[in-house]
């Protein structure tokens, strides 16, 4: 078997850290790489609460989704100024915790070298470029279940704080509810009769979870009418389930997460001109994962293996990763009418902790004549498959320091700013965008979903900025890179 380093697990942070920041960088440094108007939306949000002019609980134009991520910003935002950088950074820094508890967990509670337990969370700091974008993508709700859903862990035999985490969590994104589910799940696989041989510590741990929970929707309801801009109806959705969605979840969505689909960039709203994804050399990987696992499940299935190989408190947490990805892709095909698009595939990226977990079950396992071979196939399997994400990532790196590609929308912001247009209309995805990068020196209103209605008061006072190729509603717009801009009297 290969032998790893023997590294500390303070190295193993250190080093885990440095793959982060490296495959963060583009996505964060650059502001043109992967950035749209519901970002700049959470960052207008921040930069109110920097400037003490807004209270802003909830996404603005929306009664629902608690933006947590946009008070973590906000104190960037306020020293460094509104830029894309100032916003991602508390995002990176949630990516960071992420790993440290993670690597954490995987040392100290399931007995893992700090060299098995880096290897086992390479799949989380060199995500492919796609799912890497969406960790560092400010959108009120990707990392931050990943925190909850080890925070629901760490705190599951303490009912209080896990129900004060779950309040928190769940009003952010309704995808921590697939924790709870899992803790559940597994203690009673663990012991089935618990529940009702216990029934005192049932019930006063439903009523201290149930309070935890409690308090925090109370607190944000008694603080809701104060909230900046909170208007709309929640997003009504029905449960549905068709094999055509099974089908469309493993070669589209999860294809692009685990990347073994190629895809161009551009399609997921990145600025490159790069591919990303290798479907031969990436799905073997996978595949020779599943094999591992399912050869191990095979080797372990005699009664008397059975017997003696209950979930333990060491192999409980692999299996809770493994039970979340899993219900996150239950969730997601029953939502999958609604989430059938390209820019929704982060609503599943708690599946991404899948192969975290099946990498950690099969080096927990101690099975003679099997053990070796499988680990050592194993930690191979790991290293090639980071191989190939750290190659997608130092050609996105290599493309934005050589010849980084143009940012249409600063384009756009400068021109107007260059010639004193700093009011008008224009649609959703480049209103908010302009406004942000602008620092609200423009004050652009969208005509088609308002999220600050206190730009309205401006938009009959400079111009229209239309996609080019709709029907200009002037002699002779202006023209800047996708868009066409008429100042002054519009024709109908």
């Amino acid at each position: 078997m290969p032998k790893l380093p023997k590294i500390t697990p303070r190295s193993a942070w250190l080093i885990a850290a440095t793959l982060i920041l490296a495959r963060s960088f583009v996505f964060v440094v650059f502001e043109g790489a992967y950035f749209d108007s519901d970002q700049a939306i959470i960052g207008l949000m921040a930069k109110h609460l920097s400037e003490f002019k807004a209270f802003p609980l909830y996404f603005y134009g929306q009664s629902y989704l608690l933006t947590i991520s946009a008070w973590l910003a906000a104190p960037f935002v306020g020293i460094l100024g509104a830029s894309v950088f100032a916003l991602k950074i508390p995002l990176l820094l949630l990516n960071l915790l992420f790993e440290w508890l993670l690597l954490r967990i995987l040392i100290v509670n399931c007995g893992l070298t700090a060299g098995r337990a880096l290897t086992t969370t390479l799949f989380f700091c060199l995500a492919p470029v796609i799912t890497a974008s969406r960790l560092v993508e400010m959108a009120g709700g990707n990392i931050e279940p990943f925190i909850f859903i080890l925070l629901l862990w760490i705190l599951r035999d303490r009912p209080w704080l896990s129900g004060i985490a779950m309040g928190l969590g769940y009003l952010n994104r309704p995808f921590v509810l697939y924790g709870i589910l899992a803790v559940v799940f597994l203690r009673l696989k663990k012991t089935p009769s618990y529940f009702f041989q216990h029934p005192k510590n049932l019930i006063r741990g439903l009523i201290q979870f149930s309070c935890g929970f409690a308090a925090v929707y109370l607190m944000i309801l008694f603080l809701k009418p104060f909230s900046s801009n909170s208007f709309g109806a929640a997003v009504q959705s029905s449960l549905h389930f068709s094999w055509e969605d099974v089908h469309w979840l493993f070669t589209d969505n999860i294809a692009t997460l685990m990347a073994y689909r190629d895809d161009l960039l551009s399609n997921y709203a990145i600025h490159s001109s790069l591919t990303s994804g290798h479907s031969i050399l990436n799905s073997s990987i996978y595949l020779s994962l599943i094999a591992i696992a399912i050869s191990i499940t095979f080797k372990t299935t005699s009664k008397k293996f059975l017997k003696n190989a209950s979930i333990s408190h060491s192999t409980e947490f692999p299996a809770y990763l493994i039970c979340v990805s899993l219900f996150s892709a239950l969730g997601y095909i029953l939502m999958a009418p609604l989430v059938r698009n390209n820019m929704l595939i982060r609503y599943n990226l708690l599946f991404t902790l899948l192969p975290i977990g099946l990498s950690t079950w099969i080096y927990q396992n101690r099975i003679k004549g099997l053990t070796g071979r499988s680990q050592s196939i194993l930690t191979v399997v790991i290293i090639l498959w980071s191989s190939i994400q750290s190659y997608d990532h130092f050609r996105l790196v290599q493309e934005y320091l050589i010849a980084p590609p143009s940012n249409p929308h600063r384009n756009l912001a400068q021109y107007l700013e260059d010639h004193q247009i700093n009011c008008g209309l224009a649609p959703y995805w480049t209103s908010y965008h302009i406004d942000f990068l602008s620092s609200e020196r423009l004050k652009i209103q969208s005509y088609e979903y308002v999220r600050i209605p206190e730009y309205s008061s401006f938009e009959h006072t400079c111009a229209l900025i239309t996609p080019v190729g709709t029907p200009p509603r002037c002699p002779a717009p202006a023209k800047v890179d996708d868009w066409q801009i008429c100042v002054g009297k519009l024709t109908s």
